[in-house]
């Protein structure tokens, strides 16, 4: 038996752990001991609540600019770094000894990272990480830079800065010096968990993306009148007018708002849209309804792109703007954050998703993802796993 740790680090939600709690699950099933050091305990408490694992809080540094912020636009990856303690020789050592420490506790034979570039600096030339995730978080390894991929945002470091901070976290730490940052990120083996056609760095690539872990069976068409599925949170600054425009938008509908009040679900359930407790199983809903509103999260992205229904998305963080974007050029989504300005804008906007080309556009493409076989990753993740662990 090995002990396999699990990292999270970077980001907001739960589908992070959500995904390495589905490769712990399967490691655990060959023998294998699963640890989690993770960014938010108290979000992920279900995840572990019937389980025996070690579960731990991840080195955080406080007081940092965090990505949800709406200033925040990235222009690369490397800003993300640059936001998230990269641009700071001493802090980014500070948070990769604190790793280092926890690798030395828990003696880890090997990492399994999610949205953990810390963890992964900390580990480098020490412990074998597999880095896994959807494509904005996972940028190509072999590539002496990140690729850009908004040429006018704001550069928030120069990459030299950042290149500097990581040589010297490493030459302090006493490890192997990397070749380059993105080498770091990537691991000893990477795995974009995500379709080629929702992936930034697509045309950048060595190798292909392996798809999301659960295999996604052949798109077919939403029968049965018009109708939306919304995955919502109540955080997001817009959520009134997101609200307003589905209870205008004369389609019938359901929705899982995440941090939900009563009174939001009161709105809802008044105008007849179903209210779910919890969120319902993905692949149901998604292949259900005709069009898809949500976030940009990389599982409902995933479902949708995978069942061939148009979507609305209204990003509430940075990787979700990105994807928002990355998804925008193939005529089969709306960016509604960045082109709508009212309910009545957004409403119009849900009825002409399920109207004319974008169904049949969203329908071939899925058809294309699927004829790829570009799902059910989670074999191939686990198969590295144990190759890794010998």
């Amino acid at each position: 038996m090995a002990r396999v740790l699990f990292a999270w680090e970077l980001g907001v939600g739960v589908g992070y752990v959500d995904r390495l709690s589905q490769v712990a699950t399967a490691m655990e099933a060959e023998g294998h001991e699963p640890v989690f050091v993770v960014r938010d305990l108290v979000g992920t408490a279900d995840f572990f609540a019937r389980r025996s694992w070690i579960v731990m809080q991840a080195p955080m540094a406080v007081g940092m600019l965090h990505p949800t912020q709406p200033r925040f636009v990235p222009g690369s990856y490397a800003d993300l770094l640059a936001v998230n303690n990269f641009a700071n020789a001493e802090h980014l050592f500070r948070l990769a000894h604190a790793w280092h420490m926890l690798f030395l506790a828990l003696q880890p034979v090997l990492i399994v990272a999610e949205y953990a570039p810390v963890a992964t600096l900390a580990a480098y030339g020490r412990v074998p990480v597999i880095a896994m995730g959807h494509g904005y978080i996972m940028p190509p390894p072999d590539q002496r830079e990140f690729p850009i991929f908004d040429p006018a945002a704001q550069r928030f470091a120069p990459p030299e800065k950042i290149a500097e901070a990581v040589r010297s976290a490493q030459q302090r730490l006493g490890g192997v010096i990397a070749d380059s940052v993105p080498a770091i990120i990537g691991g000893t083996r990477h795995f974009v968990t995500a379709f080629a056609e929702t992936d930034p760095y697509a045309g950048f690539r060595g190798q292909p993306d392996c798809g999301p872990l659960d295999s996604i069976p052949p798109p077919i068409g939403p029968t049965g009148p018009p109708s939306f599925y919304a995955y919502l949170s109540a955080s997001h600054p817009q959520l009134r007018m997101i609200l307003q425009s589905l209870v205008e938008c004369g389609l019938p509908g359901a929705a899982y708002v995440k941090r939900a009040t009563p009174e939001i679900r009161q709105y809802l359930a008044e105008r007849k849209v179903h209210v779910f407790d919890r969120p319902p199983p993905l692949a149901e809903v998604t292949r259900g309804a005709h069009v898809i509103v949500h976030h940009g999260g990389a599982a409902t992205l995933a479902a949708a792109m995978g069942a061939g229904r148009p979507q609305m998305l209204w990003p509430e963080v940075a990787d979700q703007e990105v994807s928002a974007g990355t998804i925008d050029r193939l005529g089969v989504s709306v960016h509604a954050r960045r082109r709508l300005n009212s309910p009545a804008q957004a409403s119009r906007a849900l009825r002409e998703l399920v109207q004319g080309e974008p169904p049949a556009r969203a329908l071939r493409i899925a058809e294309a993802i699927n004829q790829r076989g570009e799902s059910g990753s989670l074999v191939r993740i686990v198969a590295a796993a144990q190759e890794l662990i010998g």
